[in-house]
């Protein structure tokens, strides 16, 4: 499956309404998420596009990490990459709830955190997403700082990886990174396998909606990983995307 070339021009930036995002968490779920990234008001955010070489992106000029790593830069000022325009045509973005912690847990892992800019994976050749067939084979060599390293959140070595696949429970899977320096290339093969294996859980599993995942239905070799947001200080959810409508 081959993923996708951005539109080469945005016209009216709205991360709100046009970004991967907000298609896949809804305008409130990703206004919610923008919030607790940027810890600002998500309807003042000011979002730039229309970047050279970055496509489709969208970017702010601040970062919230303590080791902030900008992607793109402007004279005088470093850009940091929030999301992408979602290409319409190529299928169905995966509608998921978007986690939030209880509220005993709030402060430490939403208002006191510092929580990561997303990860976008994204080729050399200004292309987005990659299949969870190559993800989790370790096919990345494309893209773009594959051997550049992360941060991922407190800790480099462990993280949590969540899934509300329509029609299932939600799944909490734990990867545990043994190799330091945590590399994109690592990260993604990490991400990759996790998202494959709550995959293979998802079919052994009743599902009578249009998204039940099985031989029949909604296959591994349909889905595409956009990217990751961090949404706590040790969680992260993936965004994904068909290859194909689903109606």
């Amino acid at each position: 499956m081959t993923y996708q070339q951005p539109g080469a021009h945005v016209p009216h930036p709205d991360p709100l309404l046009d970004g991967y995002t907000s298609n896949t968490f809804g305008p409130e779920g990703a206004e919610f998420y923008f919030t607790c990234l940027l810890k600002v008001p998500a309807r003042s955010l000011n979002a730039m596009a229309n970047i050279r070489n970055w496509s489709g992106a969208y970017f702010v000029t601040h970062s919230p990490s303590p080791n902030p790593q900008p992607q793109a830069d402007i004279p005088q000022q470093y850009l940091f990459l929030l999301d992408y325009a979602m290409i319409a045509g190529l299928g169905t973005v995966v509608p998921q709830r978007i986690w939030v912690p209880n509220q005993e847990d709030w402060d430490d892992h939403i208002r006191d955190a510092n929580l990561e800019m997303p990860i976008f994976f994204v080729h050399d050749d200004g292309s987005v997403g990659i299949s969870v067939v190559n993800a989790s084979a370790g096919n990345s060599l494309s893209l773009r700082g594959v051997n550049n390293e992360l941060r991922i959140g407190p800790s480099q070595t462990q993280a949590q990886l969540r899934m509300n696949w329509p029609g299932y429970p939600e799944q909490l899977r734990q990867i545990s990174m043994r190799e330091p320096p945590l590399t994109l290339f690592k990260w993604v093969s990490h991400i990759g396998r996790t998202v494959d294996a709550v995959l293979q859980e998802y079919a052994t599993l009743p599902n009578t909606s249009q998204w039940a995942v099985h031989a029949g239905g909604i296959t591994r070799d349909e889905i595409l990983i956009i990217g990751v947001i961090q949404v706590s200080a040790s969680s992260w959810m993936p965004i994904l995307q068909m290859s194909r409508f689903i109606l």
